[in-house]
């Protein structure tokens, strides 16, 4: 970090841990010449002391200071930080970093900020290079069912439909809301308190869904949206939990769309180009 940064208007903002974990989002082994790094909550404890250290990310995502998605971390003035001129060599070295990077919202967050520069391509151009693949298991799983256990096996019933699962108030969840209602349960699962499935199916049906096909834009968008806040809000759970505190059941997290504090307005844009471009992939694959 350059000199004279303690004294940014934003770090003197910043609380003790938030200083800390901020200052070694720019100086740990893992981030490469773009800013991005893969981050993992050991390392994170163990380098810089941090009891809770996905807590204290996640107050810095709110900030805007950083991107996330996934495991995926990108320090948006990381390059302005540490480079005072971009090299040739650098640059080169910067747009190799972000052609292996496989989120397309930290690649769209990027273009944002930076635009043409150091990065070669207008915003509308993908990406993502030809044949890339998404980070191992995210989000590539978020349209592949959770795993069901016994419980769910017995509860989801086969209609005359198709499979359906009977809810608290005996209504019949069935279709692409009940596969998303699987996959959803399958991250929200506790074996404490994320015993209130027939509740939650409740609230899941009386969620404004944008439009029931299931191949409608609004409607995989407000999926990823429920998913990613599902994600995000596990890991605040076992930060409750440890505090000893209770946290919020599934129905009533999503009967006040708590889901939808977890996704800043500017990354709006991002998450739509990204199921776009999903859908299309999914298109070709089908024909």
């Amino acid at each position: 970090m350059k000199k004279g940064a303690w004294r940014d208007t934003f770090m003197l903002s910043l609380k003790p841990n938030e200083k800390l974990l901020y200052t070694w989002l720019f100086t740990n082994d893992y981030v490469n010449c773009a800013g991005i790094q893969e981050i993992n909550e050991s390392i994170m404890r163990f380098e810089t002391g941090l009891r809770y250290p996905i807590h204290t990310l996640s107050i810095l995502y709110k900030t805007g200071r950083i991107v996330q998605d996934g495991p995926l971390v990108w320090v948006r003035n990381f390059i302005k930080s540490q480079f005072k001129v971009i090299s040739p060599k650098l640059e080169a070295g910067i747009i190799r970093c972000l052609e292996a990077c496989p989120s397309q919202l930290i690649l769209y967050a990027f273009g944002k900020t930076y635009g043409q520069i150091p990065y070669p391509y207008p915003i509308d151009t993908p990406l993502i290079p030809q044949g890339s693949t998404l980070i191992p298991g995210y989000p590539d799983t978020l349209d592949t069912l959770g795993t069901l256990d016994t419980q769910d096996t017995i509860d989801t019933q086969e209609t005359a439909a198709g499979a359906a699962y009977l809810t608290y108030k005996k209504r019949n969840l069935t279709g692409f809301l009940l596969s998303v209602f699987n996959e959803f349960w399958g991250i929200w699962r506790h074996p404490r308190y994320g015993t209130d499935k027939s509740k939650a199916g409740d609230s899941w049906l009386d969620l404004p869904w944008p439009d029931r096909n299931k191949d409608a834009v609004e409607n995989r968008i407000y999926k990823e949206k429920i998913l990613r806040g599902a994600r995000a809000f596990v890991e605040e759970r076992n930060l409750i939990i440890e505090k000893g505190d209770t946290p919020i059941y599934a129905q009533g997290w999503l009967s006040e769309r708590r889901f939808e504090s977890y996704l800043r307005p500017e990354d709006e844009e991002g998450l739509r180009t990204w199921v776009m471009e999903k859908m299309e992939r999914e298109k070709h694959e089908q024909s």
